[in-house]
């Protein structure tokens, strides 16, 4: 068990360092140059996977795996978000 805690604590502060530095600067790469680089169809393919995880995490009960995932979908969102906006502003100029 307390092995199983180990590597569970290590999921979670690497998931959570993952998301905050890598989709975070995609975030603010995004605002900056007012546009988003990344195709939808990788944003929406990520979207479901990352659902897919979530679920996962909630069936076992895995709060290590769980934080990470709700943290990236929020930033997901943002980055979708971004996506749409930016390319809206992008038709009508």
């Amino acid at each position: 068990m307390a092995l199983e805690h180990f590597f569970g604590t290590l999921t979670l502060v690497f998931g959570i360092l993952l998301v905050t530095v890598g989709l975070t600067a995609q975030v603010v790469k995004n605002y900056r140059e007012k546009r988003c680089g990344n195709p939808i169809l990788l944003l929406i393919l990520v979207a479901f996977a990352n659902m897919s995880r979530i679920g996962y995490a909630v069936t076992l009960g895995s709060w290590y795996l769980l934080i990470p995932d709700v943290l990236g979908s929020i930033l997901l969102v943002i980055n979708l978000y971004q996506f749409f906006c930016y390319r809206k502003t992008k038709i009508t100029d």
